[in-house]
């Protein structure tokens, strides 16, 4: 039976129609790493952001994802006074976000009994320090 132009119009009414959504079907979603990079770029842009309205000088970030390393940049300055930019390898001084990190250690170490918050704590620093004189009688972990 010869091809009529009926024929030839449909098929390639229907080719029209397919192609554009073979092309959609086989076009490949992201990768993880092209997402894991989008997510990147938007939290570059809020940590400067913030940096800008908080006057954070520099700082410093790495993240993680199931215990490998995904990301890890410094922004900003280390050093103000010698301009010393910020890296991911920057070292910064902890200050008082020391005290919640230490509260959280703290606590995961009496749930898991090695730790007494009403032991003296001198017991343990006897062999290292004279601490017969102390200001108050009671130096216990929970003070």
């Amino acid at each position: 039976m010869p091809w009529s132009s009926t024929y030839s119009r449909m098929l390639l009414g229907a080719t029209a129609v397919a192609f554009p959504l073979t092309a959609t079907v086989l076009k490949p979603e992201k990768s993880e790493k092209q997402e894991l990079q989008e997510k990147i770029k938007v939290a570059k842009t809020m940590i400067e952001t913030t940096m800008a309205i908080q006057g954070i000088p520099g700082l410093s970030i790495a993240v993680s994802v199931d215990g490998k390393m995904v990301w890890r940049s410094g922004f900003g300055y280390a050093n103000l006074e010698s301009s010393a930019k910020c890296t991911a390898n920057s070292v910064m001084r902890i200050a008082s976000i020391s005290k919640p990190i230490t509260a959280t250690l703290a606590a995961q170490l009496v749930e898991n009994g090695k730790l007494d918050l009403d032991e003296d704590i001198r017991v343990g620093f006897y062999k290292f320090f004279d601490l017969r004189s102390t200001e108050t009688e009671e130096n216990r972990v929970r003070n």
